[in-house]
Parts: structure tokens; C-alpha cells; sequence
């Protein structure tokens, strides 16, 4: 029977599946279906290839099947040595310690295996027996795995403190440690010095544990160390190859100054210069440590003194790592968006360090205690970074213009007031006296005011220092302890402010207001007046209701005053009385307060 001649539509009759069909569409038969080819196809590795195909530098499950004795660090950094119990699972192995604990540690955490094939490892030497590897508790209490771990663990531990307190500096009686050193150079495990005379690092592949060993427990020049290892290995009923390979490791690990540690419990000694140089860094880093500590007790000190003994608050400021402390625990008690990352964890350490509740009011308390602020501290000029202090430069230029008066450039034009009588009229305690009225009458019941205001421009000209840190702070500022000013006080309280009885440079601002309260005229410019007299608000009421008709000026303000403000009222504005509160702080140290 001959087949019916292939059509477009066969290959679709043959399956109802949309992959039979993709298949269909392209095998060969219909090349106007294929799929278009990729043009310059190229095949780059992955860039991951390297990572996932690099050897791992750590002990494998090979060197950790059950029965194998490991040594790690616990998170306290004391070392643990171990056997291992049961087959490693998702890279972790369980094992038993040499304190009866069961544990469960990751094969990268592993630093030292001990080698199977030479009776190292407790069931590979035949004239021991092999180790249990359950858990389970002998009659004595513990398991008599953990208490053979601990005979090895106790001996290493002991042979180290031993060669750490060890400081005898005869070749014969110096530490293990230096002298396993030098016998490794000697050996040639590490080259001591360039042929060139220059010192360099070490090349040489680095020793497993067992000949690590050997350089430590060396059977010429250490007899008594070899007789101690068998002993021990007898005691504890295994190998003498793994007593003197896990005291080596553990010996070995305590001086990085004299051996580099590689990956799967293998070392190499340093070069003599490395050994020169590791110790010169050790030493810095000690004295820098003591200074430190140093630093934190003089802090300490500060802090439990006595509030009548207290630092002074600059006392810390001086210039070294404690000043950033400081700066950083201000900063932390400022709040959010006033510390950075780093003086958070800056401040926390410090709160740490002394016993204190992590918190901006722990902070502002611990700052008290410093002596570094006051019982009551303003923080609003802190949190939003107005300057306290004037820099140096604005107060040479301050200091400058004190000595010298620089040229008024406005001499030709400033207007002379001083006929007129000026009253400035400010709060109790006002320092900086920077504005005073004046009136006169003039025919037809008008009356001209004079607003007077102290003239900057005349002693700060501009680009100066002084004109940009005054523009930085825009105006003075007023907390209860005193006053922030936007110029230096000698500037400002002296030269610039409207002193009574004396000719200051001022702008004048003045109006002529007519019977009906309206202003007819103006003129804005520079002058010079003198301030006949200076009171505050309840002064001037005073000498208004018991001196009538003796200070025409403050007469005619109130007049124009009334005037203003029976026109404002027909023009429908609404007059609100709000209470107004004046508060005065007393400093009790000090025995003064400010409005």
C-alpha cells in the first residue's frame, strides 16, 4: 500500500500535542518552519566556573569518616578536640568533644585532622584500642572517648602554657615554639634570606601536622619532650603520633609571629625577617592597645568623679581618638539625623564599655557624668548645627577691626540724626542693643517716624569672615543660658550696637503718618544718631503714666501707634491678645539667669 504524498498539514494530523507539533515543524521536511539559526554563536565560560571548580582549601569527608579524631575552635576561641561520630550531612559532621558534649561542626571550621595510616588516629594503632563511637557514659561518669580526648587536650593545653610562660633567652632554653622555628629553618623547610641579601617571604609548600611534629617533638634535641608524649599516650590509651601532632598543632597555632597558617592544618615557618617584622607590629600594636586603655581609664575617671571635680568641657577635646568618642556619643544622643552609621556603633560601644543602657537619654547622662555637658543642655542649636563658636579666622578679623576702624564707605551719604532723641527700647539684660525709635511732629498734626537700626556694613564689609560666618547664622540666637551671637561680642556689643549717649552708625527707616493713620512718605538710608536713653517696656510705660509731657518722643509714638491701629480696624482687621510668657532660668552654680 503506497503512502499518501506528504502534505503541510500531515505532520499536524499525526499528534494533537503542541511539542509534537514543534518537533514536526522542524524535522527536515519543511525548512520554511525551522527556527533561525543564531548568528555568531561564541561560547564564553561562566564567569562562576572558576569559583565552583576551585579546590577547597579545608578537610573533606575523606578526612573526617566516623572514628576520626578533628580539632576546631569553639565561638569562645578555646580549642576542642573531637571524634567524629556519624557520616558529615549538609557539610556538617557530628562529634563528641573532649568535654562529653555532643556537637555538630562545619568541615570548614576543621583545623586539624589527625592523619589516618600511622596511628594517629585512636582506632588505626594497634596497640591501642580503638575509640567507641557512641556517646554513651561509662560507670565513671563519662564516656571513655571523651576521657581519653581529654588526657590529649590536657596534655597539649599544658605543654603550651608551659612555652608561653617560657622567656629565657639562651638558644638552649628558649620556648618550644622558637625553638621548633629555627630547627624548621634549619631544615630547609623555608628559605632564611635571598641569595640577594634581601629578605623575602616564603615560597616552600607548607608542612602537614606530622612533620610539624617532628620539628616539635624532635628526638635528638628534645628527649625529655618524647619520653613526656609517651607517657601521656600511654595515660590516655592511644597513639603517641596523635599526642605529639594535636600538641604540635595546638603549640604552633598560638605563634602566628613565627608560623603562617594554610588551609587543611598545614603551616610554614616565617622568614627571620617576617619573625623581625611580625614582632616590631605586635609591639606597636601593644602600645597602641595600652594607649587606648589608657585613654578609656582616663575617661572612667572622669566619669566617677564627683560633680564638684568634673573636667572642664573642652577637656576632651584634644584632637586624639578620644575626641571622636565624645563627638560620637554627642552625636548619638542628638538623635536620628544627627549621627552618622559608624558614631551610632561608635556610641554604643562606649555605652557598652562603662555598663550603660544602650539610648539617646543613656548617652545624655553618660555625657553629664563626663562633664562634657550640664545638667540642662539646649540641644536645639546642636540638632540643627548652628555654631557655637566663631572660627579663628572671623575672630582675628574681629580683632582687627577692634584695633583699627576700617574706612566708612558710605560718609558722603549717611545722613546726621543726632539731633534727635533716640530710645532704645529692648529686654532686661540685653547685650547687643541693635535698634532704636525716634519721633517728631510736623505741621498739620503729622507725625514722622524713625526706626533706627545698627549698621552692619559699616565695621563688616563684604567676602570678609566675619560677613560669611554671619550670613551662615543669619541672626543672633537666645537660649536660656545666654545668648548665641551673630557676631563676635567685642564687634557686636561694642562697636556695632547703638550705645547710649555716643554717635553709632545706623539705617533709618522713617514714615510721616497723617491725622487719619495713613502713610504719606518714606526714606530708607544710612545715618548717623545718638540713643538718648535705653529702658525696657516696662521703663518706658512708667515714665510715660509719671512724667507726662517730659518725653515728647515716646508721646508721639504712641500717638501714631493709636493712629495706625484705629485704621487697621476699619480696614476689618481683628486685634487678638495673646498671654505672652517671659521665663528666667538661674543658673545655681553661677547665681545669674536670663530672660
Amino acid at each position: 500500500m503506497s503512502s499518501a504524498p506528504w502534505t503541510a498539514r500531515s505532520p499536524f494530523a499525526a499528534s494533537g500535542s503542541l511539542s509534537s507539533r514543534r518537533i514536526s515543524s522542524v524535522d527536515g521536511r519543511c525548512p520554511e518552519l525551522r527556527p533561525a539559526r543564531r548568528a555568531n554563536r561564541t561560547w564564553r565560560p561562566s564567569p562562576n566556573r572558576r569559583l565552583a571548580t576551585a579546590p577547597r582549601d579545608y578537610f573533606g569527608r575523606d578526612d573526617t569518616r566516623i572514628g576520626s579524631v578533628v580539632g576546631y575552635c569553639a565561638r569562645d576561641g578555646r580549642p576542642v578536640l573531637a571524634v567524629v561520630t556519624a557520616p558529615a550531612l549538609r557539610r556538617r559532621i557530628p562529634v563528641l568533644t573532649h568535654d562529653g558534649a555532643v556537637d555538630a561542626v562545619e568541615l570548614k571550621s576543621v583545623e586539624f585532622a589527625a592523619p589516618r595510616g600511622m596511628g594517629s588516629a585512636i582506632d588505626d594503632d594497634p596497640g591501642v584500642d580503638p575509640i567507641p563511637q557512641s556517646a554513651e557514659p561509662a560507670p565513671g561518669g563519662a564516656s571513655d572517648a571523651s576521657r581519653r580526648l581529654a588526657a590529649v587536650h590536657a596534655y597539649a593545653t599544658r605543654l603550651t602554657h608551659e612555652d608561653e610562660g617560657s622567656s629565657a633567652t639562651d638558644e638552649d632554653e628558649s620556648p618550644l615554639a622558637e625553638r621548633a622555628w629555627r630547627r624548621a629553618l634549619a631544615a630547609g623547610c623555608v628559605p632564611d634570606e635571598h641569595p640577594s641579601s634581601t629578605a623575602v617571604s616564603s615560597a616552600a609548600a607548607p608542612m602537614d601536622v606530622a612533620s610539624l611534629a617532628a620539628h616539635v617533638f624532635h628526638g635528638d634535641e628534645e628527649p625529655a619532650l618524647c619520653e613526656s608524649s609517651v607517657s601521656a599516650a600511654t595515660e590516655a590509651n592511644v597513639g603517641v603520633d596523635l599526642v605529639r601532632c594535636y600538641a604540635a598543632h595546638v603549640l604552633v597555632s598560638g605563634e602566628p609571629g613565627r608560623f603562617r597558617r594554610h588551609g587543611k592544618g598545614r603551616f610554614s615557618a616565617r622568614t627571620a625577617h617576617e619573625v623581625e617584622s611580625f614582632a616590631a607590629d605586635a609591639a606597636s600594636q601593644a602600645a597602641a592597645d595600652s594607649e587606648r586603655e589608657a585613654a578609656w581609664a582616663r575617661v572612667g575617671e572622669a566619669i566617677n568623679a564627683p560633680p564638684g571635680s568634673k573636667p572642664p568641657p573642652s577637656h576632651f577635646l584634644d584632637g586624639t581618638v578620644t575626641q571622636l568618642r565624645v563627638e560620637a556619643l554627642e552625636a548619638y544622643a542628638l538623635g536620628d539625623g544627627n549621627r552618622t552609621s559608624a558614631q551610632r556603633a561608635a556610641a554604643i560601644d562606649f555605652l557598652s564599655r562603662f555598663g550603660a543602657k544602650i539610648g539617646e537619654r543613656s548617652a545624655m547622662d553618660t555625657l553629664v557624668a563626663l562633664g562634657r555637658w550640664r545638667g540642662y543642655e539646649e540641644l536645639s542649636f546642636a540638632r540643627r548645627d548652628v555654631p557655637t563658636a566663631f572660627p579663628s579666622d572671623a575672630l582675628a578679623h574681629a580683632a582687627a577691626i577692634e584695633a583699627e576702624a576700617p574706612p566708612d564707605l558710605d560718609c558722603q551719604i549717611r545722613k546726621d540724626l543726632t539731633r534727635l532723641r533716640c530710645y532704645a527700647i529692648d529686654g532686661e539684660g540685653t547685650v547687643e542693643v541693635d535698634d532704636a525709635v525716634s519721633a517728631e511732629a510736623l505741621p498739620g498734626g503729622k507725625i514722622r517716624v524713625w526706626v533706627h537700626v545698627a549698621d552692619a556694613t559699616r565695621w563688616v564689609g563684604l567676602g570678609t569672615p566675619l560677613e560669611a560666618e554671619a550670613e551662615s547664622r543669619g541672626a543672633s540666637g537666645y537660649h536660656p543660658r545666654g545668648v548665641l551671637p551673630m557676631f563676635p561680642l567685642p564687634v557686636a556689643a561694642r562697636l556695632m550696637s547703638l550705645t547710649p549717649g555716643e554717635p553709632k552708625c545706623a539705617v533709618s527707616v522713617t514714615a510721616v503718618i497723617d491725622e487719619r493713620g495713613a502713610t504719606e512718605e518714606y526714606w530708607v538710608g544710612t545715618s548717623t544718631i545718638r540713643v538718648t536713653r535705653a529702658a525696657t517696656e516696662g521703663e518706658v510705660i512708667k515714665m510715660l503714666a509719671e512724667e507726662p509731657g517730659r518725653h515728647e518722643g515716646l508721646e508721639l509714638l504712641v500717638e501714631a501707634a493709636r493712629r495706625r491701629r484705629e485704621l487697621r480696624l476699619k480696614r476689618g482687621a481683628v486685634d487678638v491678645r495673646m498671654p505672652e510668657a517671659t521665663a528666667r532660668v538661674f543658673d545655681v552654680g553661677e547665681g545669674e539667669g536670663f530672660v
